[in-house]
């Protein structure tokens, strides 16, 4: 999923006014901003050894953190944990009404460089909540951006003060507004209706050069009762300036969560969670897959529930597809390995599961493949079983990995990073080996001081497995 290309992301600045286009309801100060963080290397807490951990941002950065290498050296990519207040949102007021506040997002990437990150500002995202979801590809000398974009919609009553739309940002200046209504991947008059599309998109690109953007058409964003529960999953195919929208599990409430990859053959896969029960098979984590370039699409239920965070997608050294996910019953991380292509959707999955011993353990998994086969899968570490409960405990969560050397069948457990008292440390993780078999996790750790909680950005790196 992840190609290796040499990018110099200090090159964004000269990205032209062009780019900007994409956020219509920002302004000057949604441009790209640039700064060199230079965090003191190695964690504040408790590190495993074999690890080194960096610093990547420490204010205000740590939504959905996303991880990739480019030509040997980690590319991550993160929302704001908080917005912006950018004023009045005057676009959607209603004549003699006090108009709703313009919150905007920052989105960065950050690049490593020596022994530093180098933070770079690549837009805002208009938003009233943080936005659902980014992804990253480094693809020809050149990183793409997925995430929302597009400004406040107003039309009679249906108004909205946040982006609707699916863009993709590249480090090369292209930027380009890939879906905009729901109509743009037809399937009947109920899941065409609405304009709000792009959220949870997740990126691929296969070695023939063709790429993958799924997402979720939540149709009007709320404004109907049921626009989360008649929500499609859809994606859209092809490459820059050439791209082709396409339902994929339609009308269900699908697409949340969502990670794409494509086969040794080039054709696509997207995991993902679906909360709700509109049919017999709709709820839990699924996988869809087509064969003909999008045009139909099998599904394949991996388990019944939904959960708060999602699936990993991934192809192993003998191009089986990987998935790994948090399986809620039995409070555990759950590999999932296509065996039988030919039974998709039924029957043709082996699912292993992974445990560290007494913990509630494996949410939002984030698998890899190393160059020598090795397999990792970096999950949060919830708390302590013996609290019950669902909810996680600081004094119990960690950033843990599993990992298993070729021919092996056992998987070694790692806790890397175990945070420090009274933050949460560990959550979404994102794992990438590098060409020289160095595993690299993007996650989020809090530091704590007094009453203060401040959630930073980390990368932990750890040396070839042995």
């Amino acid at each position: 999923m992840r190609a290796s290309s040499r990018v110099s992301l200090r090159a964004i600045t000269a990205i032209s006014a062009s780019l900007l286009f994409l956020v219509a309801c920002g302004d000057d100060d949604g441009g790209m901003m640039m700064r060199d963080t230079s965090p003191p290397r190695g964690s504040d807490s408790g590190t495993a050894d074999g690890w080194d951990v960096d610093i990547v941002s420490d204010t205000n950065a740590g939504e959905s953190v996303r991880l990739t290498i480019a030509d040997g050296s980690p590319v991550v990519a993160y929302y704001a944990s908080v917005g912006r207040d950018d004023g009045p949102c005057d676009e959607v007021a209603a004549p003699g009404e006090e108009p709703p506040i313009r919150v905007q997002w920052a989105a960065y990437l950050a690049e490593r460089s020596g022994r530093s990150w180098t933070e770079t500002q690549v837009t805002e995202v208009l938003s009233l909540l943080t936005p659902q979801g980014l992804d990253l590809e480094a693809q020809g000398g050149n990183v793409q951006l997925a995430a929302l974009t597009g400004g406040a919609f107003a039309m009679g009553l249906q108004v909205l003060c946040s982006a609707h739309d699916l863009g993709l940002y590249e480090t090369n200046g292209d930027a380009e507004t890939l879906v905009v209504n729901s109509g743009d991947a037809p399937v009947d008059a109920a899941s065409d209706a609405g304009f709000v599309v792009g959220h949870w998109p997740a990126l691929a690109t296969s070695a023939g050069g063709q790429s993958i953007v799924a997402y979720r058409d939540i149709h009007f964003g709320g404004l109907q009762s049921d626009d989360e529960r008649r929500a499609d999953l859809e994606a859209v195919i092809g490459s820059p300036g050439s791209w082709r929208a396409v339902p994929v599990d339609p009308g269900r409430g699908a697409g949340r969560f969502n990670d794409a990859i494509f086969d040794a053959d080039g054709n696509p896969y997207i995991a993902y969670i679906n909360d709700f029960e509109f049919d017999a098979n709709s709820r839990g984590t699924l996988v869809a897959r087509s064969m003909d370039d999008g045009d139909t699409w099998e599904i394949a239920r991996l388990n019944e529930e939904s959960t708060e965070r999602g699936p990993s997608i991934w192809l192993d050294a003998d191009n089986q597809i990987r998935v790994a996910y948090y399986e809620p019953d039995r409070r555990q991380l759950a590999v999932a390995t296509l065996t039988d292509p030919d039974a998709f959707a039924g029957a043709g999955w082996d699912t292993e599961f992974i445990s560290d011993g007494g913990f509630d353990e494996g949410q939002d998994p984030s698998g890899a493949t190393a160059p020598d086969g090795t397999l990792a899968v970096a999950y949060y570490r919830c708390a302590g079983v013996s609290r019950g409960g669902t909810d996680c405990d600081d004094d119990d969560d960690a950033l843990v990995v599993a990992l298993q050397a070729p021919g092996e069948s056992e998987w070694t457990i790692e806790v890397v990073d175990e945070g420090v008292d009274g933050g949460r440390c560990g959550t979404q993780p994102s794992a990438a080996f590098d060409g020289d078999g160095a595993l690299w996790v993007g996650y989020i750790c809090q530091d704590v001081d007094g009453a203060r909680v401040e959630d930073r950005v980390h990368v932990a790196e750890r040396e070839p497995f042995e």
